[in-house]
C-alpha cells in the first residue's frame, strides 16, 4: 500500500464524509496546516462542529479512524483505482486555472494520459448516424495529430469523440460524474470499460459515489480546464455542452465550434 502525506490522507478523508464541494474548500481554507482537520476531527473541535453543524460533525467523527479509512484506501487499489491530489507533484497543473480545483482526482486506466496534449470534443446527447460518424472522424483526425480526445462518456457526441479516438489507435480520457462502481449511462457500458482498457477514466468523486444533476455541470469544468481548447460539435441553447464552452473560456482556453 502506497505512503500518503498528511495533506494526502485529509482530501481523501473529506471525500469519505457527506459534504458538498463548498464545505470541503471552506474547511480546507480554514484549516490549513496538513493533517489539521484529522487532528480537530479526532480530539473534537468547537469550531468545526459550527462550521458542518452537529450531524455531518457526528458523521465526520464516526468515520475519522484508521479502520475506516484504510479499508477505503484498499478497496480503492483492489477496484484497480489510482488517485492525484491537490498539491501532488503531478496533479494536472491545467486544473489549476479553475477557481475551485478538485482536492481529488480518481483515475482508472493508463493515468499517463494526463500528461498528453489534450483536446475535449463536446456536443448533444442526441445526433444523427450521420452526426455520429462525422463526430468520430473529428476526434480521430485529432487523434492522428497526437491529441488525447476528452470527452464526458455522455451519449450521443461524447460517445461518438471517445469512440473515434479509440478505432483510430488514439488515446482519450473520460471524465465522469459518477464514480467508477457504476456506469452511467448505461448504453456506455462497453466503452466505459473499453476507456478504462485502453484510456483513463477520471471523476472527483469517490468510487462509490452517486451523482445527482449538478455534478454533471461540475464535470463540464474538469473536461474544459483539462484541455488547450473545446470543440463544440452539437448544442442546443441551454445545453450542458454550453456550460462547458463558458467554462473553457473562463479557463482562457479556446473554443471551436464544428460545422
Amino acid at each position: 500500500m502506497r505512503t500518503l502525506t498528511p495533506r494526502q490522507k485529509t482530501l481523501l478523508f473529506l471525500d469519505l464524509c457527506p459534504l458538498s464541494p463548498a464545505q470541503k474548500r471552506k474547511l480546507m481554507s480554514v484549516f490549513r496546516e496538513p493533517g489539521e482537520i484529522l487532528q480537530k476531527t479526532a480530539a473534537g473541535s468547537p469550531r468545526l462542529l459550527a462550521l458542518v453543524g452537529q450531524n455531518l460533525y457526528t458523521e465526520m467523527q464516526r468515520r475519522c479512524n484508521a479502520a475506516f479509512f484504510w479499508a477505503a484506501v484498499r478497496r480503492y487499489e483492489q477496484e484497480g483505482v489510482d488517485f492525484v491530489c491537490l498539491g501532488d507533484a503531478d496533479y494536472p497543473p491545467a486544473l489549476l486555472s479553475l477557481p475551485d480545483p478538485p482536492p481529488v482526482l480518481y483515475l482508472a486506466g493508463d493515468r499517463a494520459l494526463l500528461g498528453l496534449p489534450k483536446i475535449s470534443v463536446v456536443g448533444s446527447r442526441k445526433c444523427s448516424l450521420t452526426d455520429y460518424r462525422r463526430i468520430k472522424e473529428t476526434a480521430a483526425a485529432l487523434s492522428e495529430r497526437g491529441f488525447c480526445v476528452v470527452s464526458g462518456l455522455a451519449e450521443g457526441c461524447d460517445a461518438a469523440a471517445h469512440a473515434g479516438a479509440l478505432e483510430a489507435g488514439g488515446r482519450t480520457l473520460a471524465v465522469t460524474a459518477n464514480g467508477f462502481e457504476s456506469v452511467y449511462p448505461k448504453s456506455n457500458a462497453d466503452l466505459f470499460r473499453r476507456i478504462r482498457g485502453e484510456g483513463l477514466l477520471v471523476c472527483e468523486n469517490p468510487p462509490d459515489f452517486r451523482p445527482k444533476g449538478f455534478h454533471f455541470v461540475l464535470r463540464n469544468r474538469i473536461v474544459a480546464a483539462l484541455s488547450r481548447a473545446v470543440v463544440v460539435v452539437m448544442a442546443g441553447a441551454k445545453s450542458g455542452t454550453l456550460s462547458t464552452a463558458r467554462f473553457a473560456l473562463d479557463c482562457k482556453r479556446q473554443v471551436f465550434a464544428r460545422s
